[in-house]
């Protein structure tokens, strides 16, 4: 099973704890192994998970899941080439873009 991000771990979450009929796009066994594989990865990765976060986590983990059989070195070249031409200021990362600065 291939995770499409988030969204498909979400949608296993609410199949998962909802009343299940047979025209579940979701299989239940799917949503169970698939809940459970996440939780084994936050829990094992991270000391504390904040719930605003959440969606970030979730990709992370989805990343990994989706690229498991790729070593840690091929890994790693595939995101260096995708982060190629891309420039996150501190300003951007804090909200702070776009302010002017305070002349004292």
């Amino acid at each position: 099973m291939r995770l499409a991000g988030w969204k498909r771990i979400a949608m296993c979450a609410t199949a998962a704890t909802a009343a299940l009929s047979c025209s579940c796009a979701v299989p239940y066994l799917a949503c169970v192994e698939t809940l459970a594989r996440l939780k084994r990865g936050l829990k094992g990765t991270y000391v504390s998970v904040e719930p605003f976060h959440l969606f970030r986590y979730l990709d992370e983990q989805v990343f990994r899941f989706n690229n498991r059989k790729m070593n840690d070195g091929d890994r790693f070249n595939m995101v260096v080439r995708e982060i190629v031409g891309k420039r996150l200021t501190w300003n951007q990362l804090t909200g702070k873009e776009g302010e002017t600065a305070e002349v004292a």
